[in-house]
């Protein structure tokens, strides 16, 4: 591939807009849901992905599942997105340029810890229904 349509690929990327939210790994076999949060949904999954076939995942009846089941068991899917007030691109220049030096990136981790209380409200609903969730 030439230089100048990879440079075009990597910025059409990073112009797309960014989405952030809740999403759940649902394991087909036994019903049971992991959850997770992402500032980056497009990523998630693989990232996800790359650490269960790493056997680096975080959560451990996940990552046991995940080896003894494979890709082919589970899915993935985006529940719920966090409302952002301004669509925001990957490269966070919209947060960049309409906040004072400092600002931005308290912006930036505010917006990861609402992705993480997002969470939160999905597993405790989960929980409530009964669901057999990995989370611990």
């Amino acid at each position: 591939m030439k230089k100048d349509v990879k440079k075009q690929l990597a910025a059409d990327y990073m112009e797309q807009e960014r989405v952030m939210g809740v999403y759940q790994i649902v394991n087909q076999t036994t019903g049971r849901i992991f959850v997770g949060s992402s500032s980056n949904m497009s990523g998630a999954w693989s990232r996800a992905r790359f650490e269960l076939d790493m056997g680096m995942h975080k959560c451990k009846p996940l990552q046991n599942d995940w080896k003894k089941q494979g890709l082919d068991a589970f899915t993935f899917e985006i529940v719920d997105r966090l409302k952002l007030e301004e669509k925001l691109r990957f490269d966070y220049k919209d947060v960049f340029s309409l906040q004072q030096e400092g600002q931005a990136a308290q912006q930036i981790r505010q917006y990861r810890k609402d992705t993480q209380k997002l969470e939160q409200v999905w597993l405790e609903k989960l929980q409530e229904q009964g669901i057999d969730i990995y989370n611990e």
